[in-house]
């Protein structure tokens, strides 16, 4: 299962160089802290509708439901920013500029994806992937 969990937290999270400061540290887990599951499903349905318009990707969705996502989020976002987390907020944007909102940001996010990926039905359909893979190439990859 570990191995399952560092290999979505490698796809899923992003892929910049984080430098997290103290205050934008207390921001992200005042954030984390301040989340409930149904924020988290907001949270995460937002990041699955922008994953998806990678190129690469073949999975759409209609233009309503992606601006449905994006309006949710933006609104917990808010929330989190200006109600929840103000005083952290405040104290981040002070000391640490607006890098602390994509520090701490970043920090929930991958905080989220955890939550997501740790659910039983991920890990049993991440783990179906092994019924496609035809194991007998392994064996001679060492001879």
């Amino acid at each position: 299962m570990k191995k399952i969990f560092y290999i979505f937290i490698f796809l899923f999270t992003f892929t910049g160089k984080i430098y997290s400061g103290t205050y934008s540290d207390n921001l992200a887990q005042c954030m984390i802290n301040n989340i409930s599951d149904t924020d988290n499903r907001i949270l995460t349905n937002w990041m699955a509708s922008v994953m998806i318009q990678h190129p690469q990707i073949e999975i759409t969705m209609s233009p309503e439901d992606r601006e449905y996502f994006y309006r949710s989020a933006a609104t917990l976002l808010e929330d989190l920013l200006t109600i929840r987390c103000k005083e952290e907020t405040i104290i981040a944007l002070t000391f640490e500029s607006d890098d602390a909102f994509a520090n701490a940001f970043e920090i929930l996010g991958i905080v989220s994806m955890e939550t997501l990926i740790a659910h039983p039905d991920v890990i049993q359909a991440s783990e179906e992937l092994i019924d496609y893979i035809d194991l007998e190439k392994f064996t001679n990859i060492f001879d």
